[in-house]
């Protein structure tokens, strides 16, 4: 069989496919598998540093009630790019925020950071304690979430 034919050949095509169709499931797996990394290596992160960002704390203090890192029985992963919750406090560029599941983050904002309140930018000096927000960013190295977007609001009624 010379070259020709065996391109053309219906067994080639088959397996020419086959091959693609398994080096096409292999690069979403691996896709899966990083974004799942990236996902847990930020709440490993947060929990490591849970004590050091909201407490003042020491590695070694993060085992509390609800067993390691405070993240009880079903140990769920965190939300690693984004965030929902109320402000607790405003630290430099640091806002502490409480979602509606209990959680603490820290969230940072830079000089990039977009914050809107409506359709209105505001600045970062008119946030205040009590404020509900939402925001997308990235996970940083600190287990703290560096914001790249910030949406406030309105109150509850």
């Amino acid at each position: 069989m010379d070259k020709e034919n065996l391109f053309k050949s219906k067994v080639f095509k088959r397996t020419f496919w086959i091959l693609v169709g398994i080096i096409l499931a292999i690069l979403i797996f691996r896709m899966g598998m990083f974004v799942g990394y990236r996902r847990a290596s930020f709440s490993f992160e947060w929990g490591n540093n849970y004590f050091r960002n909201f407490a003042g704390g020491k590695m070694g203090d993060r085992d509390g009630p609800n067993g390691p890192l405070g993240m009880g029985e079903d140990r769920d992963f965190i939300d690693a790019h984004g965030a929902f919750g109320q402000i607790i406090k405003i630290e430099g560029n640091s806002i502490f925020s409480k979602g509606s599941d209990g959680v603490e983050r820290v969230i940072t904002a830079s000089t990039s950071t977009e914050i809107r309140r409506f359709k209105e930018m505001i600045k970062f000096s008119d946030l205040k304690s009590d404020d509900r927000i939402v925001v997308i960013g990235r996970p940083d190295s600190a287990g703290k979430i560096e914001a790249k977007f910030i949406r406030v609001l309105p109150p509850l009624k």
